[in-house]
């Protein structure tokens, strides 16, 4: 019989051994640090990596035969939802193999990204591993895309700080943008006017944000009366969600290239994501910046 049940802190010493066997062109002491770090330094959340750690058993084997390592990723490539979960390791030894337990763990895998609030799952493998693509085939994984991927060394020099004051540079998520066909109108109204009856007429999109000082409106330009004090003529950007709650970093990752493009924002955020407003006249600079700061547009 297969289990799989989440690592714990007695299966470090056999997690590191077949994390050696799985990436052997990196540093086994490195590798072994990972593991220790896990277990003293537990991080989790999205980009976490690893967020987790499942490890599989079997009646005949005395120690673990298998591991998976997961995470949720802002973006996976082919991927149409925010977060993902993601398969960032996985092994069996070699003599419990064709034996079920692969496929075991990923089952696993799957189950925890979707606990997590996951709709897709994804993983990757370089071009030339024809085994771990005839394997993840076997799983009902889709190859979407190859990715050809390149670096460089650079030259010492200024670095940017985050907003934490340390000096690792600050990172940005790359967000699948979607780019809503509607045009949409930005409205003030009176703090005591009621929500007139035109907002609803809106349809499938409409906002409003009541203060002490203004009733808030953004909805489709082509219902708003002529006479209703408004800002004409707004295109809207979703970032495809659900996003948790607890996502830090993604307005300003929106935000901070569009200010360098010279395009001011108007931003809306839900329950489940975000949403940019731009002037439509800017469209154009808007997604050429965004999409030069690593965003996927798409209609």
């Amino acid at each position: 019989m297969i289990r799989v049940r989440q690592v714990e802190r007695r299966d470090a010493p056999r997690w590191a051994a077949m994390r050696a066997a799985l990436w052997p062109e990196e540093d086994p002491a490195a590798l072994a640090d990972d593991v220790e770090r896990f277990f003293a330094e537990p991080r989790r959340g999205v980009g976490a990596m690893p967020e987790g750690v499942l490890v599989a058993e079997t009646d005949e084997a005395a120690q673990a035969v298998g591991f998976a390592e997961v995470s949720r990723r802002l973006y996976a490539e082919g991927c149409e939802t925010s977060p993902v979960g993601f398969l960032e390791g996985w092994y069996v030894v070699p003599e419990h193999r064709r034996r079920g337990v692969g496929r075991a763990l990923v089952a696993a895998a799957e189950a925890w990204a979707r606990e997590l609030g996951c709709r897709e799952f994804a993983s990757d493998a370089v071009a030339d591993n024809g085994t771990s693509a005839t394997a993840h085939r076997a799983l009902g994984f889709e190859e979407v895309v190859i990715v050809r991927c390149f670096r460089k060394d650079l030259d010492p020099g200024e670095i940017a700080m985050g907003d934490s004051g340390s000096d690792r540079p600050a990172q940005r998520p790359r967000l699948p943008l979607e780019l809503l066909p509607d045009v949409f109108a930005v409205c003030r109204l009176d703090a005591a006017a009621r929500v007139p009856s035109w907002a609803e007429a809106s349809g499938r999109f409409f906002t409003v944000s009541r203060t002490p000082a203004e009733l808030s409106i953004t909805a489709l330009d082509s219902v708003v009366p002529a006479d209703v004090p408004c800002q004409r003529g707004y295109r809207a950007f979703r970032v495809r969600g659900p996003l948790p709650l607890d996502l830090i970093g993604i307005l300003t990752s929106i935000a901070d290239p569009l200010a360098r493009a010279g395009v001011s924002i108007f931003a809306i955020s839900t329950y489940d994501t975000d949403y940019v407003l731009i002037n439509g006249k800017e469209l154009d600079v808007a997604i050429d910046a965004l999409k030069h700061a690593g965003h996927e547009v798409t209609p």
